[in-house]
């Protein structure tokens, strides 16, 4: 793979929130087949009154509204409903090619938080043997407010999802929250190895959860060390008992 190696670098001016450390860009020169991106409306930037209007507007040309009595009368009524709101979206709503790595959270917010925190994120960087330089305290500050927007908007996403779900979303909720531990995007605890002389002369190798959940607790609950006696003697000092415990205690 050496001679697909176009460059590997660093660019410490895009170090992402919540993170202590750079990314390595690496370009190799491998052919991929990308997928087709479809354009469609971008109903998220829609100004809504403007839109109102330009509808309103639109359906003066129809018919004024009155009693359907034929089969006729009622595709000519749906036609024309249909031709309007189609024609007004097409005025009134942008299109956008949307990217492959596209997330459906992201807001025009984030947007200019991005661009903001790579923007001192570079000033902060020109400036990094001056400790003193007011741009790593910004830096710092958006890098903060970046992250704990970018938190807030996946919590009120994923909140919003559920409060629309359907009959049948609820089951693909259901598969969300509880699928595999294979899944990439989910927290999992990667293949374990425990070192020759904590497994008794040979390393132990843990890849299933059954088997990282043996190693974990031998590490976290190890025997008793031998020769060691529990003690025989009582305590008369006891704590107060009471009848009532209240949440506080607990």
């Amino acid at each position: 793979m050496v001679n697909k190696v176009v460059y590997c670098t660093t660019d410490p001016r895009l170090r992402g929130p919540g993170t202590d450390h750079v990314p390595i860009l690496t370009v190799l020169e491998l052919p991929a087949k990308r997928a087709d991106r479809t354009p469609r409306y971008n109903f998220r930037v829609v100004e809504w009154e403007d839109f109102k209007k330009e509808l309103a507007t639109r359906m003066e040309e129809l018919p004024e509204p009155g009693p359907i009595r034929s089969e006729e009368e009622y595709e000519a009524a749906v036609s024309g409903l249909t031709r309007v709101l189609q024609e007004t979206i097409h005025a009134m709503v942008p299109v956008t090619r949307p990217s492959p790595h596209s997330k459906r959270w992201w807001s025009k917010e984030l947007d200019i938080l991005k661009k903001k925190k790579n923007k001192l994120s570079s000033t902060s960087y020109k400036y990094r043997a001056l400790t003193g330089h007011p741009s790593h305290e910004e830096h710092r500050r958006i890098r903060r407010e970046y992250s704990s927007t970018i938190v807030t908007a996946k919590r009120d996403h994923w909140t919003l999802s559920l409060e629309g779900l359907s009959y049948g979303d609820v089951w693909m909720a259901n598969h969300y929250i509880s699928g595999d531990g294979l899944d990439g995007g989910r927290t999992q605890i990667p293949t374990l190895m425990l070192h020759p002389h904590a497994a008794g002369g040979e390393a132990m190798v843990a890849s299933t959860n059954e088997e990282k959940s043996r190693m974990l607790m031998k590490l976290m609950f190890p025997n008793k060390p031998e020769g060691c006696q529990s003690p025989d003697e009582s305590y008369d000092n006891q704590l107060p008992s009471s009848d009532e415990i209240v949440e506080g205690q607990i």
